[in-house]
């Protein structure tokens, strides 16, 4: 079996049997090795190196790569959704209505007025500004400070300050619900500062404390008039709106 040197099917003639020997003869019958070695080059020159289609190779990803890549994506469908997440505004902050209460609740604001009037006010009241308008965006309570001066053009006047609301748009006093007010002195010819603070809660019924919802049309206006009732009246100037400061306390979700 050591002498064993082919393995096959019994060639016709000896030619067909390619040995060492015969390969070696070619060789070195014309055919050199380097010329044999060129032209191995020279034909694989086109053709792609291993180290080439390795490198290749490992720019492709197995299917179950993006399988598991896309499991870590976030749906489209899961934005502003239960137990989805929550979307962004254009200032890329979360909107309050995605925001749950956090301890006691929330104040937003404050609010400054929006537009501020001058007149005399007598038992009528006068609008003297405007504090809010349209939907708060939340279920709330409205929490109101303001200082004003006004003037008295007798000692027979007492004015007040009223803010009141109203969900439904209405923009007379007569429409509207107070929820802040301040009082001045009687009996002073002069200019006052009167310093408006919050009233109780509006009550439901049953004593519930009723609340603006989020989509209400609210509106809120502060009012001037004289609780005396006498022969004086009582007046605002320009610029006597000192500060005025209306947040919205949420009270549910």
């Amino acid at each position: 079996m050591g002498s064993l040197i082919y393995v096959g099917k019994t060639p016709a003639e000896g030619r067909d049997i390619s040995t060492r020997s015969n390969v070696e003869a070619q060789l070195n019958a014309g055919v050199s090795r380097e010329y044999v070695t060129d032209r191995v080059v020279s034909l694989a020159s086109s053709k792609a190196t291993l180290a080439y289609v390795n490198s290749q190779d490992s720019t492709f990803a197995e299917a179950n790569y993006h399988t598991i890549g896309d499991a870590t994506l976030i749906p489209l469908t899961t934005k502003g959704v239960a137990d989805g997440v929550a979307p962004l505004d254009s200032g890329g902050k979360i909107p309050s209505a995605h925001i749950p209460v956090l301890g006691a609740g929330m104040l937003r604001g404050p609010y400054g007025f929006t537009a501020a009037y001058t007149g005399v006010a007598s038992t009528v009241p006068l609008k003297i500004a405007d504090l809010f308008s349209g939907p708060p965006e939340l279920k709330c309570q409205l929490l109101v400070w303001m200082t004003v001066a006004v003037n008295s053009d007798s000692n027979d006047t007492r004015p007040v300050i009223e803010v009141r609301y109203s969900t439904t748009g209405g923009t007379t006093y007569e429409s509207q619900t107070i929820c802040a007010q301040g009082y001045g002195r009687t009996g002073w010819t002069d200019t006052q500062v009167i310093t408006v603070l919050p009233t109780d809660p509006a009550l439901g019924a049953g004593g519930t404390q009723q609340h603006i919802d989020v989509t209400d049309n609210l509106v809120v206006s502060a009012w001037l008039y004289d609780s005396k009732g006498a022969s004086g009246q009582v007046s605002i100037p320009s610029g006597y709106i000192f500060s005025s400061s209306l947040y919205l306390a949420r009270t549910a979700l």
